[in-house]
């Protein structure tokens, strides 16, 4: 659970700021090269700003792990994969290149695993021989 939530937390905050920040970000991003002008750059911006909020709130429950027991940080969970869901359906129909969609499908896949191991819905499967 922690890596998952480590590893969302530095990939998220470290495309937010690369998009944020780092006008060549299109160039190192699959997809995004053929983009220009200042909508573009506006998109760009808007979008590093949802990452470094995603990043934030997936570093708010692994900094606080024991808020995953309660309904709240399930919550937050629950978007995050719906999120990251929505991200992958996006960009398998829009974007040409599909390795951002897969990326986002492998994380709506680890979250709920997340999700299903906080739920107990393993529980049951381990206790058979």
């Amino acid at each position: 659970m922690k890596l998952v939530l480590f590893l969302h937390t530095l990939i998220e905050g470290a495309i937010g700021l690369l998009f944020l920040f780092y006008p060549a970000a299109p160039d190192l991003v699959p997809g995004f090269a053929d983009g220009g002008g200042s909508s573009f750059t506006m998109f760009m911006h808007m979008y590093g700003l949802a990452a470094i909020f995603l990043a934030a709130v997936s570093g708010y429950l692994l900094w606080r792990m024991d808020s995953l027991k309660e309904p709240t940080g399930q919550t937050l969970l629950v978007f995050l994969i719906f999120y990251h869901l929505g991200m992958a359906v996006i960009q398998l129909q829009e974007n040409i290149d599909p390795r951002a969609a897969y990326l986002h499908f492998l994380l709506v896949i680890l979250f709920g695993g997340v999700f299903g191991r906080l739920r107990g819905w393993y529980e049951e499967s381990r206790a058979r021989p």
